[in-house]
């Protein structure tokens, strides 16, 4: 069965033409084998005064 190309073999693609493309990020992603996933990253506080 023919899987829906995203991206065509014969054009090349600069960064950010990408970013411009219609579809949906995941399946962008997904064009070249790879998945992601958005988290709340708990980072570090600095609580002490900073001086400059």
């Amino acid at each position: 069965m023919s899987k829906y190309r995203i991206l065509k073999p014969e054009k090349s693609y600069t960064f950010s033409q990408y970013f411009l493309l219609p579809n949906p990020t995941i399946d962008v992603v997904a064009e070249f084998e790879y998945s992601y996933e958005r988290i709340e990253l708990e980072l570090p506080r600095y609580f002490a005064e900073v001086s400059y």
